[in-house]
């Protein structure tokens, strides 16, 4: 919630506005403003530009989906993870036509996306795609 001392001067108030705004898209990762009337976005574009069209595509090359789905499995099953180059063999069987990231960097990535910060991104994409 937003409180605003109303008896304060516009230019202040607005000053204070930008300040917070620009903290607060700091803190969730947005960067982007989302824009109206005939600026207005596809639903698809908005939530490629909040959490980028370049991390949409890298996860998709990545398979970062399959590794999750994976971990969490094993980690169900109380399985032994396997090893880094395993891991990329299960992921990327057909590497000759899909190379494969080195796996720390895909770990990395992966973890990254369960982040406060990976989060906040995606619920505020959720939040301008539920507004329409």
């Amino acid at each position: 919630m937003i409180k605003a001392d109303i008896a304060t001067t516009d230019k202040a108030l607005v000053e204070a506005f930008k300040q917070w705004l620009r903290k607060e898209r700091e803190h969730t990762g947005v960067d982007q403003p989302y824009l109206r009337g005939k600026d207005q976005l596809k639903r698809s574009e908005r939530t490629a530009r909040l959490i980028g069209k370049q991390q949409l595509s890298k996860w998709a090359r990545w398979r970062i989906l399959g590794y999750w789905d994976i971990n969490l499995w094993l980690e169900i099953q109380k399985k032994e993870k396997p090893t880094p180059d395993q891991w990329l063999k299960i992921l990327f069987p057909d590497e000759a036509t899909h190379p494969a990231p080195r796996f720390d960097e895909l770990k990395a990535e992966a973890e990254w996306l369960l982040s406060e910060k990976a989060l906040n991104q995606i619920s505020a994409a959720a939040a301008l795609d539920s507004e329409q």
